[in-house]
């Protein structure tokens, strides 16, 4: 079968901050089942925009699960979901959306290609990420680094991320 792989265990990032957000996180999910099995959601955090700040507040996740999919296929069936709910390229870099997912981890692996870096790239320096991160896996190390990723979170990384809401 085109596309399939041994499971692997795959994190994704998830944010928007136009609109409902949460049930756009809602739709998101459900999207997510198809291709993620023993999915698990950790609470939504809310955020002030980084990067380009003239735009509202994010509220973002992180998606846990085993996936079967090759990460070239992963990536396609991703942004496919966002252009689905109607996420619009070519914007503003960084700037307001409806949807957001990002693929911070395929396993173990480091991936670099002109499409996608695995682990994603801005991960480190986003306390949104690495506190959902956290309440999902603990112990959990970079890829790369080797290092643990709470060690990225630096001593203020919460008074910048509140919990929005437990899942």
């Amino acid at each position: 079968m085109q596309g399939s792989v041994q499971s692997v265990t795959v994190y994704l990032g998830i944010g928007a901050n136009i609109g409902k957000r949460e049930q756009f996180f809602s739709m998101a999910f459900r999207y997510l089942s198809f291709i993620l099995c023993s999915m698990r959601i950790a609470s939504y955090y809310e955020s002030e925009p980084m990067y380009f700040t003239e735009q509202g507040k994010f509220l973002n996740t992180v998606v846990m699960g085993q996936c079967s999919k090759s990460i070239g296929h992963l990536l396609h069936i991703v942004q496919s979901i966002e252009i689905i709910m109607g996420r619009k390229r070519g914007g503003v870099r960084y700037g307001p959306r409806i949807i957001d997912i990002d693929i911070l981890l395929y396993g173990m692996r480091v991936i670099r290609s002109p499409n996608l870096c695995v682990p994603h790239e801005k991960m480190r320096e986003r306390a949104f990420v690495l506190c959902p991160l956290y309440e999902l896996n603990p112990l959990l190390r970079d890829p790369k680094t080797k290092a643990y990723f709470y060690t990225y979170l630096n001593k203020d990384a919460h008074q910048r991320v509140k919990i929005y809401a437990r899942t």
